[in-house]
């Protein structure tokens, strides 16, 4: 089932249900490889084994492609309706695939962003009896404009707030001249890091490297083995923590690792993981994903000497960005990782939500005791308040 739109030149597109990922496959994967600096987790690799993973019973794809008027795909939005039960009504709310396990998806665009988003929210007008809220999250700040279009709709409630944050370092020149232009005491302490690791592992430091389908899997399983040992694991929070991320991992990084683009790495002390890095890549671009690091060894700071040790590889490749991503909070506040990234990138968090019956009323009342709704000629059923309460909630 689809409906189609027209904005301006582009041709918009909504596919629904799992024969999409069949449909447009090869398109999508051909548009991958034009496009400049695409994100991985708008690929469909990223995209497919995220719904695999991720997705609920109930749960429905929502494709969006853009087309030109060649008809050639320039743009794509893979989104799944979720259906969301809240105050005992059922939201069926439009959410990003890729940010179920990814961070900063936006949209796959061959031509200029903005104009992929006002096609493929064109397309998504079209559908709003079909839909309660759409709720993007981690959209970069400057395809914030995506919100005007959505305001300019008469019955939408359309909110927009800061969502995550994260490093960007461009790769450019020598390490020696990047590491020069750190602070004094940035240098320092990456200096003092390494030296008290060296007098930590009289066994000798060294780093292994695994980027091929056929190891990167017994790195991860080391990886996770290093993550419950610390902090996360008394927290409950971490890949281990989830079964499902730690099975989304399991099937994507071999997959990643046969055409370059994932390997794990492990700082290690005699036949001892003391740190991992899960590194994944799309283009010239590293996502420096998840770290983690033995407790054991804290004071030595092995998580971010390992992480800085694999950037300080990236110099002299034609890699050319390395992103430091899933912060909720500005890089000021985590000077471990402001002190190497000198760009933070703000994403921003976009819900529309559909003026449905009860929620004008819940305006009006909300602030007015229940016990005067009778007194100010007002009366209203338990499930139309409910309704409210889940539009403003």
């Amino acid at each position: 089932m689809r409906t189609e739109s027209e904005h301006r030149f582009l041709s918009s597109e909504v596919h629904c249900g799992l024969q999409a990922f069949e449909l447009l496959r090869d398109e999508w994967s051909s548009a991958v490889a034009r496009a400049h600096a695409p994100s991985l987790f708008v690929t469909p690799v990223f995209t497919e084994l995220s719904w695999q993973h991720f997705s609920r019973p109930g749960d429905e794809p929502w494709i969006v492609t853009v087309r030109d008027a060649a008809g050639t795909l320039v743009g794509l939005l893979p989104l799944a309706l979720c259906v969301e039960v809240r105050h005992r009504f059922q939201m069926k709310v439009l959410r990003h695939i890729g940010a179920w396990s990814g961070d900063r998806p936006g949209v796959l665009h061959l031509v200029d962003a903005w104009q992929v988003w006002q096609a493929a929210l064109s397309a998504l007008l079209r559908r709003q009896p079909d839909w309660h809220q759409l709720d993007l999250r981690e959209i970069d700040v400057q395809e914030l404009p995506a919100a005007a279009m959505l305001q300019a709709v008469g019955h939408l409630s359309v909110q927009a707030r800061l969502d995550t944050y994260s490093g960007v370092l461009p790769i450019t020149g020598t390490w020696d001249d990047y590491f020069r232009s750190r602070s004094k005491n940035t240098r320092q302490a990456y200096r003092r890091s390494e030296r008290l690791l060296q007098e930590a592992c009289p066994e000798g430091l060294h780093i292994e490297v695994h980027d091929a389908a056929d190891t990167v899997s017994g790195a991860f399983e080391r990886y996770i083995a290093i993550e419950r040992l610390g902090w996360k694991s008394g927290a409950k929070v971490g890949l281990w923590a989830d079964p499902r991320e730690a099975d989304f991992h399991r099937s994507l990084l071999p997959r990643l690792a046969q055409i370059g683009q994932a390997s794990v790495w492990m700082l290690r002390s005699g036949t001892r993981d003391i740190a991992g890095l899960v590194r994944l890549r799309q283009g010239s671009t590293t996502y420096e994903r998840y770290s983690t690091y033995d407790p054991e060894y804290a004071r030595c700071s092995p998580g971010t000497w390992l992480c800085m040790e694999a950037v300080r590889q990236l110099f002299g490749t034609d890699c050319t960005r390395s992103d430091a991503l899933g912060l909720h909070e500005p890089l000021a506040n985590r000077p471990a990782i402001g002190a190497w990234y000198d760009i933070e990138q703000r994403t921003c968090r976009l819900v529309a939500t559909r003026e449905i019956h009860g929620l004008r009323l819940y305006r009006q009342l909300r602030g007015v005791p229940a016990s005067r709704w009778q007194q100010v000629g007002v009366g209203v059923g338990a499930a139309a308040v409910a309704t409210a309460l889940t539009v403003m909630n």
